[in-house]
């Protein structure tokens, strides 16, 4: 559960009943949100091993490496990285090492994900296997909360849409409506908007 809240002129997301904003990725982790986004975070890791990538996201809960070895070979698996968690990350592609981020968030056992862009740079073909994943994971009951500009990939996987303008919601509800509300074919599309 999501709510915004406003505090003077500055907007506060509340996500389970607790504060967002001040909160450090480890917190952020225990309290069962984990983000996976653009892939800055995995610039500084390059060198590490892409299963030991995970291993390190899944102890953040505070486990011995001995604990997490199969946890982390399950979400590999769920990615589709098992087979290459060897490999350096450096050495993925660029929809696999989106996948390594997925992983790594999903290693710390999040009750709410948030997409950042992750679909941003994908060829067709990569997006739809990202749509796939994506779909898999809210399945399997994880909320899901995605920021992207890929219009079609979130058409294909969202049953709710909400669109911002200047830093306000013009339009949210079905996917296709919203699409076609006036306010988002006017400002996101150009589409001038009659009367």
């Amino acid at each position: 559960r999501m709510q915004l809240l406003h505090q003077g002129n500055e907007r506060v997301a509340l996500m389970l009943g607790k504060t967002a904003r001040h909160l450090v990725e480890q917190q952020h982790a225990r309290a069962g949100r984990e983000r996976a986004g653009e892939l800055e975070p995995l610039a500084v890791e390059q060198r590490q091993r892409a299963g030991l990538l995970v291993a390190l996201a899944a102890f953040g809960r505070a486990r011995a490496e001995r604990d997490v070895y199969s946890d982390c070979m399950d979400v590999l698996t769920r990615c589709g990285l098992a087979g290459k968690s060897n490999r350096q990350a450096v050495a993925l592609t660029l929809l696999d090492r989106k996948r390594l981020e997925l992983a790594r968030a999903l290693a710390t056992g999040p009750r709410v994900l948030l997409l950042d862009e992750v679909a941003g740079g994908l060829t067709e073909h990569e997006c739809d296997a990202l749509v796939t994943l994506v779909k898999e994971l809210h399945a399997s009951g994880l909320s899901i909360v995605w920021i992207e500009h890929i219009v079609h990939a979130l058409l294909a996987t969202v049953d709710r849409l909400m669109v911002l303008h200047g830093g306000r919601f013009i339009a949210q509800g079905e996917p296709r409506a919203v699409i076609d509300s006036p306010p988002v074919r006017e400002v996101y599309m150009g589409i001038p908007v009659d009367g």
